[in-house]
């Protein structure tokens, strides 16, 4: 996110949200506190906007350049808060993007850029 201008500051305030991130149950008529480690914060207003801005980020290194045309420029995925969708022409391209999404989403933020 940083390639995308998105300055350091901001990007270890996401961190230290995320890192206070829990949800509450009751399991068994007793209180249960879970630490949320994946995922997308629902109900943020920040969080939809940062993973797609890091999705956008993972997906640009990918050498394809295949999807469909809208006025000169060649859309590969549509995003929307944590939907995504892949567009390729092609089940070899489209599953070589999903690949690259997977592999990356599944690393640690530093780890994908």
């Amino acid at each position: 996110m940083t390639g995308q201008g998105v300055e350091a500051a901001y990007l270890r305030i996401l961190q230290e949200t995320m890192k206070e991130s829990h949800t509450e149950i009751t399991l068994f008529e007793r209180p249960l506190k879970i630490s949320m480690q994946r995922g997308v914060k629902q109900g943020d207003i920040c969080f939809p906007k940062a993973f797609t801005c890091a999705l956008e980020s993972v997906m640009r290194q990918g050498a394809e350049k295949d999807g469909f045309e809208v006025d000169g420029e060649t859309l590969q995925m549509l995003l929307f808060a944590d939907d995504v969708v892949l567009v390729a022409s092609k089940p070899e391209t489209l599953q070589s993007l999903l690949k690259r999404a997977t592999c990356k989403c599944a690393a640690s933020p530093r780890e994908s850029g």
